[in-house]
Parts: C-alpha cells; sequence; structure tokens
C-alpha cells in the first residue's frame, strides 16, 4: 500500500510539474515584446569563418514586419531583399539574381530576425530538462521535437531566461543525436520600448566543416520612419536569373 501511495505521488508530481507546453507558451514575453518590433534600422556586421576562409562584411539593414533590405559594401558589393514571401540575391561581381524563399538566404547573409523566427517556428512541445549556468547567470533548458516536415533533425534545445523568457541559446541535434547547429542570442538592449539582442553567434556542423559566424546591430533605429520603396527590387537588364524557391532542403542538403 505504501508503495502504491508512493507511485500516485511521482507520478502526480510528474504530471504537474513536467507537462509539455509549446513554444509560444513558454516563449510568450519574448512573443510579445518582438510584436512591438514594427521596423529596424542598422549597420549589420558579419564575421563568418567557414574552413580556413574568413570573411567580415559591413551592410546597410533594414526591417519591416518580415521584409528585409541588406546591402553589403565593397569588396563584397551585393544587395539582398525579401517582401516576405520572396527574396531577391544580387551579387554585381556574378552579374547574377538568385531567388529564394526567405530562410533560404544565400550562405553568410541570412537575416538574423528571419532566421530566429524559423527555428522557433518548428519546434513543437517542448519539455523542461535541466537548470544550467548560461555564463554567469542560471537558464531553463527545454527540449522539444521539430515539426514533420523537419526529417533531419531529431530534437531542439532551447535555453531560457527564468525571469523573463528570453531566448539565450537554441541547439539542433541530427537523426544520431549529435550537435549540429548552435545560436547564441547576446547584448539584449532596451531600445526605444523593445528587447532587442544586438549580437547573435552561430556553431554549424555540415558533412565537410565547421562554419562559424556572428552578426552584431550597431548604431540601431527601432521603430522609426521606414520608406517601403527600399523593399521593391527591379531586376537589372543583362543579369542571369536563378530561381532556387521550388528547391526543398532534406537531410540538410539543398537538393
Amino acid at each position: 500500500m505504501r508503495k502504491i501511495r508512493l507511485g500516485i505521488i511521482l507520478g502526480m508530481a510528474t504530471f504537474f510539474f513536467c507537462q509539455a507546453i509549446t513554444t509560444r507558451e513558454l516563449l510568450s514575453s519574448f512573443f510579445e515584446n518582438q510584436q512591438k518590433l514594427k521596423s529596424l534600422k542598422a549597420r549589420l556586421v558579419v564575421e563568418m569563418k567557414r574552413g580556413e576562409n574568413y570573411n567580415y562584411m559591413k551592410m546597410e539593414y533594414v526591417s519591416k514586419g518580415k521584409k528585409v533590405f541588406i546591402k553589403a559594401r565593397p569588396p563584397f558589393s551585393f544587395v539582398l531583399v525579401s517582401d516576405g514571401k520572396k527574396a531577391h540575391f544580387y551579387s554585381k561581381r556574378d552579374k547574377t539574381v538568385w531567388l529564394y524563399s526567405p530562410g533560404q538566404y544565400k550562405g553568410e547573409v541570412e537575416d538574423p530576425q528571419q532566421k530566429k523566427r524559423e527555428l522557433l517556428e518548428g519546434v513543437l512541445e517542448l519539455e523542461k530538462v535541466a537548470d544550467r549556468y548560461f555564463g554567469w547567470k542560471k537558464a531553463a533548458v527545454y527540449e522539444g521535437q521539430p515539426s514533420e516536415a523537419n526529417d533531419f533533425v531529431s530534437k531542439f534545445r532551447i535555453w531560457v531566461d527564468p525571469d523573463n523568457n528570453f531566448l539565450y541559446r537554441i541547439e539542433s541535434f541530427d537523426l544520431h543525436d549529435d550537435l549540429v547547429s548552435r545560436i547564441d542570442f547576446k547584448k539584449y538592449r532596451l531600445i526605444n520600448g523593445v528587447w532587442l539582442n544586438c549580437l547573435t553567434r552561430s556553431w554549424n556542423k555540415t558533412e565537410k566543416e565547421v562554419i562559424e559566424s556572428s552578426s552584431e546591430f550597431i548604431d540601431l533605429t527601432v521603430n522609426g520612419d521606414v520608406d517601403d520603396r527600399v523593399f521593391d527590387f527591379t531586376i537589372p537588364e543583362g543579369v542571369k536569373v536563378k530561381d532556387l524557391t521550388k528547391k526543398i532542403i532534406k537531410e540538410g542538403q539543398k537538393k
């Protein structure tokens, strides 16, 4: 009888303290804060190490809702414009325009805001698995399964600030349960009523190499006036156009 009572108590404890919750429930404060962000203008500095190659890029960055405009300064000289439904990546050097779906941008010029949204939308129910220190501050760690559309990730792990439910880190694991990507969100600042993580660091492991990158917003203007014409893109005459919007991502590779 004593064992039965103990089993009931443990079962109730598991029910009340380990119930699965949705990503939106867990990060409600984070999503409410994101909804306050109507527009953003800044300088975007991107550093990337891919194998032995290292790139350092300075860009103009403008976003409004899901629309984004990114223009890189020389020597890279490219423009990325997305209206939220499709993205244009124009390289003057290659005289080519690549068409993408948002979230499938060309390598190192992924929009950090869009990348964050898509990762979170792809995570199903979460369960708390631990409390761990993230630098000097304690973080609550949750694990969740990907949506059915994601067939090359076995699980996500999300590190959250227990005081305000803001993101610290997102990790993803392959089908062998090996860590294949990690994104850290740093330098949260309160600007014009909106909390922004100004620095994002990424680590990604592919079959061939490890890619490390960081993107940092500098000189930010939050919820200021934005001319919508910046998101209009006209394909220049005499350039090649490559439409990649119909390509699917399977097992971590573009097919």
